[in-house]
This record gives structure tokens, sequence and C-alpha cells, in this order.
């Protein structure tokens, strides 16, 4: 996975409605889902269900809180040496969310813009949504992207400010 701290909490994503319970100390919580691509089967002891990493990285983005916080996403992002941005884009239309692109499109503009194309940029441009209250207050990002939630954009400055511009 992409995370690097231990969490005593279980995500699971499920078709089926299921009611959460602790196990060996572990809280499994169970979520719906509805995009359907980037799931595969591996074979280890049993059989194990997991989300390709570019699907992964939208659900992070989707579920920014599931994803363990925006700190947890930008250490995990930062971790990614490779994206296939056709699979992302892929993923991201299934979704259908115009606030998912337009996260995707901010966040990786930030964090991973030498693995992607300015095309890959300028589809989540033309598929997220523009709001007047969306603007940011920060001036040092990127107007292009303005912020998606001014209470969120206070957290990304002060993680980023921190984070990436020390990188």
């Amino acid at each position: 996975g992409l995370g690097n701290q231990m969490f005593s909490e279980v995500q699971v994503f499920t078709e089926k409605r299921y009611n959460p319970f602790t196990y060996n100390g572990l809280e499994y919580k169970f979520f719906s889902y509805t995009a359907k691509g980037g799931i595969m089967r591996l074979e280890q002891n049993a059989e194990i269900v997991v989300t390709d990493l570019e699907r992964t990285v939208v659900d992070c983005i989707d579920r920014i809180d599931l994803a363990g916080g925006i700190e947890e996403l930008v250490t995990a992002l930062n971790g990614i040496t490779h994206l296939d941005e056709q699979v992302l884009l892929t993923y991201l239309k299934e979704y259908n969310k115009k606030f998912v692109y337009k996260k995707a499109g901010f966040l990786l503009s930030l964090l991973k813009k030498d693995l992607l194309s300015q095309n890959f940029f300028d589809i989540c441009k033309q598929n997220c949504s523009i709001k007047l209250e969306d603007i940011s207050e920060n001036k040092k990002m990127p107007r292009s992207w303005y912020s998606y939630d001014r209470k969120v954009s206070k957290i990304v400055k002060i993680i980023f400010t921190r984070k990436v511009v020390s990188v």
C-alpha cells in the first residue's frame, strides 16, 4: 500500500453492506463503492482483492479522510515514481465527480507534474467544477486550480509549504 503509518482500522470497500466489527484489535469498517475498474485478485494464502496503483490514488484523492488525511496523502503521493495517466483518466471518468477531477488535478499538479502530461491536467480542468467560492485566498497556489474548500485550502497551504516547498 501507499500508507506509511500504522492504523487500528481496516477499511473494506464492498458492494454489500456489513456492520462494523472488531477482531484481534483491528476495527473493520465497510464502505460502498461505485467504480468497478482497477480491482485485482491476488493469490496469497487466500485470495485477496486489492486495487491497482492508479485506482488507489483516485480512491485516496476522493476520500482524503479515509486515506489518513491530507498529510498522509501528500507523503504517499511523494513516494510514487510512475503513474499511467490514461488509467487515471479512466478511473476519474468512472467516478464522474467534478470535485474529484479538481482535487486530482490540483494535488497531482503540485506533486506529480513531472509524471503526467499537460493533456492530463487540461482534461481535469475541463471536467472540474469552478465555483466563485472555490477561489483560493492563497496567492501561492495556482489560480487555474482554485482551492476546492477554504478550510482544506488552509490545511493544504500549511502542509505544502512545509512538505513540497522544502523538498
